[in-house]
């Protein structure tokens, strides 16, 4: 009996072409989020960005944090801007200017950690005043907290070139 060795039929040829587009698609979405996360990862919490939070946060504690402390516990949204320096939150105005400038700082705001992921996110969400930037809220959104009951404070920092930094708050 003499075989047929004519090569595969149309159906083997479906059934493996099948096969390796299944696999395919899997590992493009696969990748699809491999790349995601390391966008989010170069944007977001850069040694660059957390050294210069860092070195807002020494800045703070070097001339008293306890007037941003108070007015965060006053705050009845559990946020304060402080990119402009005012002075009801912070000491040496000149110089945190001066800070904030070399760092080029774009947005600093102090947060309470009870705030962040809720009054906070929402207030950069709505952006009602339209001076957030989208990325911010992102950067916001995509932040993840360890302990939901921590009653501490955070710094939050948008610098120019859409580097974004947080940091705790020294005590």
């Amino acid at each position: 009996m003499k075989k047929n060795n004519r090569g595969f039929t149309l159906v083997e040829t479906l059934v493996v072409s099948a096969f390796i587009i299944g696999v395919l698609v899997f590992l493009f979405a696969e990748f699809t989020q491999l790349k995601k996360s390391y966008d989010v990862s170069f944007e977001f919490n850069t040694i660059p960005a957390l050294y210069k939070a860092k070195n807002i946060d020494r800045y703070l504690l070097s001339t008293g944090n306890e007037l941003v402390i108070n007015a965060l516990e006053n705050s009845g949204e559990g946020f304060i801007d402080i990119t402009t320096c005012p002075s009801e939150y912070v000491m040496k105005a000149d110089y945190c200017k001066t800070l904030f400038s070399d760092l080029k700082v774009s947005t600093v705001f102090a947060v309470r950690e009870s705030s962040l992921k809720t009054t906070f996110e929402d207030e950069l969400k709505e952006n009602k005043t339209g001076i957030y930037h989208e990325k911010l809220y992102q950067f916001v959104k995509n932040m993840s907290i360890n302990n939901e009951n921590y009653e501490g404070y955070r710094l939050v920092v948008e610098f120019e070139g859409d580097q974004f930094g947080t940091i705790k708050l020294s005590d």
